[in-house]
């Protein structure tokens, strides 16, 4: 058989010369020892893999008869005798002091999962629009993020958002409704009957068995997939209603009275920006809760869905969006890092040098420290946030210096003077030691401000990943050149020279 990624090209391209059919032939592929291996080797490089479903495997007990497990797979698979074990119930706390529910799936059914996952995914991203980025393949949060500023721009008029919040998303996915959107791509009969098996399986909490009547669990494989196709209804309903329009439609819409929308969606958090009065958002935002209520069965949060003129801001995966003044009173968009992302990471350096972690040895905690800083710097890396980064290197140099005090008994000078390098413009705290061969080792605070240098958020058009990638497509187009056309457009084949909108 051709090699994974051979497979999946050709049926992403099936799938975009022949959008309306179905696809009626994909069991014998999911069901090789080729693709089932392809999915286990996924499963294992997971940071997941050693987590435990109810069977208590994990990736160290499938290494040591790997082939024989996935030919006893293989087996129930083909004759039809395969049944998915209950989720294993865990809860992870929330920023709200909620808990998350998560059904984490046995090692088995994870591989399963994937291996259609690696079989369907491609078909639908023939299918889906550029306006989503959530758990799809070569899209980020910095994308959605330049999006979000291209529709602010201020030659769009785009003056209020929508900030949409969805009452408990992946708990509340119908289980038919998705059945019959996925029959419209996928006509296999076992590929069906096995998704249907995975949202029938059932949770397993502490003991006591809990049938799922809907929802997807947080945790499988396959659930971010499926509810992108879930959501992809709406991304069509605003397609076909306001972004699919060509320009010419859209300028006589405004000069007609009515308005044009922007719209950005990340999972089942979204935002859609509106050019017309208040009373058309608010119009707006009462036709998407009617179609998510009627269509989907999906809920509004009516407390966090809200409406929010642009100079005020909003937040949005972490950054906070807002219309002002440049150096020249001009409007443009701008993006800072929100007052509760600051605190959170003063909270978790505050976690990792508390008193508790004295028992740690002093490399230990500054590569604990310098792995938060350097993620959380390298997510901002866009922002123009150095006043920021030097507010929160300072409160990570004092905590560390008080921790190195209370570790050894030290004042500040003696810390200063044992564990601050003396190299001139570079007074970094840092640990030295000799390893087990003698060799003097040595770790520096990672400092935010010096860093991290901070890049332009240059908008980029995004292909279909498991298509060839065209000439005219290299991903290093600057904003206005790329990824404005693709925002009036919204599809990721052909582009459409944008008209300014009035």
């Amino acid at each position: 058989m051709p090699n994974i990624r051979e497979m999946q090209t050709r049926l992403s391209q099936w799938a975009t010369d022949h959008p309306g059919e179905s696809y009626r032939d994909l069991w014998n592929l999911i069901c090789s020892p080729a693709w089932l291996e392809e999915a286990y080797s996924r499963i294992k490089g997971n940071t997941g893999a050693n987590t435990p479903g109810i069977d208590r495997e994990t990736r160290v007990t499938w290494d040591e008869h790997l082939s024989d497990r996935i030919e006893l797979l293989r087996r129930e698979l083909l004759d039809g005798s395969y049944q998915p074990q209950p989720c294993r119930r865990v809860y992870i706390p929330k920023k709200d002091g909620k808990k998350r529910p998560l059904g984490i799936p046995a090692i088995r059914d994870r591989v399963v999962q994937e291996a259609i996952r690696l079989a369907i995914e491609p078909i639908y991203e023939a299918d889906f629009l550029n306006y989503s980025f959530g758990f799809r393949p070569k899209r980020a949060t910095h994308d959605a993020a330049a999006w979000v500023r291209c529709w602010m721009m201020a030659n769009k008029r785009m003056r209020y958002v929508i900030e949409g919040d969805i009452k408990a998303y992946f708990d509340t996915i119908h289980h038919q409704k998705l059945m019959s959107l996925l029959r419209r791509r996928i006509k296999d009969k076992h590929v069906l009957e096995v998704i249907w098996r995975f949202l029938k399986a059932g949770i397993m909490h502490e003991g006591q068995f809990a049938e799922t009547s809907q929802g997807t669990p947080q945790g499988g494989v396959i659930s971010p997939l499926l509810a992108n196709i879930y959501l992809h209804e709406l991304d069509r309903y605003l397609h076909e209603r306001f972004l699919g329009s060509p320009c010419k439609d859209k300028t006589k819409r405004r000069r007609q009275g009515g308005y044009n929308i922007g719209y950005v969606r990340y999972a089942d958090d979204f935002v859609v920006f509106c050019n017309g009065g208040i009373k058309d958002v608010e119009q707006l935002k009462d036709d998407i809760a009617a179609f998510l209520w009627d269509e989907l069965h999906l809920t509004l949060s009516p407390e966090k869905t809200l409406v929010t003129h642009v100079t005020k801001g909003f937040d949005f995966l972490g950054f906070q969006f807002f219309l002002g003044k440049d150096g020249l009173g001009l409007m443009k968009p701008k993006v800072r890092i929100p007052f509760s992302r600051i605190e959170a990471v003063k909270e978790k350096i505050k976690r990792i040098t508390a008193k508790n972690q004295f028992y740690m040895d002093e490399a230990t905690i500054l590569r604990n420290l310098n792995s938060l800083l350097r993620g959380w710097g390298n997510y901002y890396v866009h922002v123009p946030a150095s006043k920021t980064f030097g507010t929160v290197d300072y409160y990570a140099y004092w905590r560390l210096v008080g921790w190195f005090r209370r570790k050894h008994n030290w004042s500040t000078a003696q810390v200063m003077k044992h564990r601050q390098n003396r190299v001139r413009d570079d007074l970094r705290l840092s640990a030295q030691w000799n390893d087990k061969d003698g060799n003097y080792r040595s770790i520096r605070l990672f400092y935010l401000a010096r860093d991290v240098k901070r890049r332009e958020a240059n908008g980029r058009k995004i292909p279909n990943p498991y298509l060839p990638v065209p000439p005219d497509m290299n991903g290093k187009s600057k904003w206005k050149a790329g990824c404005a056309e693709t925002c009036m457009s919204g599809l990721g084949g052909g582009m459409e020279k944008p008209a300014t909108e009035r």
